[in-house]
Formats: structure tokens, sequence, C-alpha cells
């Protein structure tokens, strides 16, 4: 049998559908699968409850902050992974997890094979230095050129590996998904209401999401005279702030504050919903929102956006430096849509999901990277 190792920085309750199939596919196959995974160490919440019927072992991660770079160790990774003997690792990589780039020496000095899978939006950072970026690529460019294959976020970081020289025969665009099929083979939306426009956020509540910016131009409207309601489903560190910016524009009766939701809950907030804002980063929130046949409103987020979302078929997609004025118009947009538009942007958003991203292609994708 052999022994497959995926490592990762952590191991967030969004992954274990995926971690799940992953398993079941490669045990069908006659291979063993290992998963070792850090701590979330970062001011990121994430949902680490490890209740996972696969093996799986979870490390300990330390760490500082220098001059903007996350510096951090997963503790005991290397002698785990050698102890495995592994015939393949998988690794999401990330250039500020040290050890990582040590097992990746190690890995190739000892000719194991392994398989890079991310986005490619590290490289975007606007708070690092062009020196920083440039060190940050080193590594990163290195360790691509002698991976056995990569796995893209998407096919926009697809087509980038290829301009950077990468064979395209070795580049397997596996885009990054929640089980959506447990969504949508189960949605039933018939009692969803369109009198009242109502606009959903769901995500961490962190700066680069841009959520005052949300709140700033719900104001606007507000104030020209359009009536609607904006749920805002998430915690994070800037929960108070986010609070206090919608008692200062006196909005309580429009944008509500519900913290982290889950299960029930949250598919009841995303039933009654109509449109979908992401106004900052993200990725998988836009999955999950289409798979609730809603319309979007994003940035590219981790890339897949540029999969996703077509503008004015099911939504819109935000330049990641774009003007307030362009978030603007695209929220009065649906504003002033009526019911038909509503209902038919968000069955394009289900229709995609269902012929694009669904968890059996990320996984089968998966299974081709590990035998190549």
């Amino acid at each position: 049998m052999k022994n497959i190792v995926l490592i990762l920085p952590v191991l967030p309750h969004y992954r274990y559908d995926f971690i799940i199939d992953l398993n079941s596919k490669l045990k069908r196959n006659n291979m063993n699968l290992t998963v070792i995974a850090g701590e979330n160490i970062s001011r990121k919440n994430v949902n680490e409850n490890l209740n996972i019927d696969v093996k799986l072992i979870k490390n300990n991660t330390i760490g500082i902050n220098i001059l903007k770079f996350a510096i951090q160790w997963q503790l005991r990774l290397i002698r785990t992974v050698i102890k495995i003997k592994p015939d393949k690792v998988i690794m999401l990589w990330h250039a500020g997890k040290i050890n990582y780039n040590i097992l990746l020496l190690i890995l190739f000095i000892k000719k194991i094979p392994y398989v890079l899978w991310g986005s490619g939006s590290g490289d975007k950072r606007r708070d690092l230095s062009s020196s920083q970026l440039k060190l940050k690529s080193f590594f990163k460019n290195f360790f691509v050129k002698n991976s056995s294959s990569y796995i893209s976020y998407g096919t926009d970081f697809f087509k980038e590996l290829i301009k950077n020289g990468y064979d395209k025969n070795r580049i397997f665009v596996a885009q990054n998904t929640i089980k959506v099929e447990n969504i949508y083979n189960y949605l039933d939306i018939s009692k969803r209401s369109y009198n009242k426009v109502k606009f959903l956020f769901v995500g961490v509540l962190i700066a680069n999401k841009k959520l005052d910016l949300a709140i700033k131009i719900c104001r606007r409207l507000v104030d020209e005279g359009f009536t609607f309601t904006f749920d805002i489903v998430g915690d994070g560190v800037e929960f108070n702030y986010l609070n206090e910016l919608i008692t200062k524009y006196n909005l309580r009766e429009y944008i509500f504050l519900h913290g982290s939701k889950y299960k029930q809950e949250l598919k009841n907030i995303f039933i009654k919903s109509n449109v979908f804002i992401l106004p900052g980063t993200g990725g998988l929130a836009i999955n999950e929102a289409m798979a609730y046949s809603l319309p979007v409103i994003s940035t590219s987020g981790d890339g897949t956006g540029k999969d996703l979302i077509t503008n004015n078929i099911n939504g819109f997609l935000l330049d990641d430096n774009y003007k307030e004025e362009i978030l603007y118009e695209k929220i009065k947009f649906f504003l002033n849509a009526d019911k038909k538009k509503l209902k038919q942007m968000g069955s394009r958003s289900l229709s995609i999901i269902k012929q694009k991203v669904t968890m059996r292609n990320m996984v089968e994708k998966f299974y081709e990277s590990i035998l190549n």
C-alpha cells in the first residue's frame, strides 16, 4: 500500500468533507492517507473541531511576526513525515512556515515526490515590500519547479504558472470548494421572499473584508430612500468596530450582526437571503452562496471568483482595488432589480456551481495529481 501524506497549516471544519472523501477515494485504490495539521495561532477565528474518522496527526504551532511576515514552525513535522516513509507528500504550502521549506528541501534531496497546492493569492499581498515579495517568490519558484505536480485553486493561477514556464501537464485545477452537493441536493427555496432585498455576508470579520465600506454605502442607500436588510454572519477582531459603525450611521433597522452561526441556523439565513456580498478578500463563501442559488458581488478572492462570477449573469466581479463608487453601483443594481432578474441570476449561480465546482471534481483532481 502506498502512503500519502497531506500537510496542512490548520484543519478547519470546512475541510472535513474533502478529507473524508479523499481518504475514501485513496482507500479504494490501495493507498493510505495521513493528514498532518498544525494549529491556528493567527487572529483569524477557525473552528477546529477535530472529530474526523481519518488518520490525523495534530501538531502544535509556534510563531512570531517579523516585518509583516508570519514566521511559524509546526512542531515535530519533519520527524513525523520521515517516520511515515511517504510515497508522495501533498502540501498546502505557505512561505512563512519555515519547516515547510526545510521539509521540501529534504524531500527534494531524498527524491520523495511532493505535490504543492495553493491559490497564488499570497504573491499579490500589497502589504509586503518588493524585496519581501522577491524573497518569497524565490523560494516558491524553486519548490514549484521541483514539485511532481501543482494543484491550483482555479484557472487564473493555472495560467500564471504556465506563463512562468511550468509544464501545463503537471498542473491540476481543483477548484477550492466545500461539499456544495450537500447544499443544492437538498435545497428548497420555494418560500424565498423577494419583497425586500436581503443582502448577506458570511465570513470572518477582519479588516480586509471591507465590511466597513459596505456599511458606509448602506448609509448612502438608506438616505436615497431604499429599503433593504444586510445580515452579517461571523465573528472576528472587527466585530465591535462594525457594531459601533452600525450605531454611528443609525442603521440598526437595516444591518444585523449575528456572530458565528452554523448548520441549520446558517442554512436558514442563506435561504432567506437574496444577494451575497463579499466586498473584500474571501473564497469558499462564494461557492456556498452560489450553491444556495444566490447572485454574488465579490472580488476574485483566492482566485476562484474569476471562474465562478460572470458580470451581469450571476453577479458582479470586482477588481481587487475597486473604488467605493463601484461597490455602491453594484449594490444599487440589485435594489433596482425586479424579482425575475434576482431569481434568474441566482439560478445561474446554482447552474455554474453544479457544472464547475463540486467536491467530486476536487477529489478527482487530487487523485490525478497523486498518480502523476
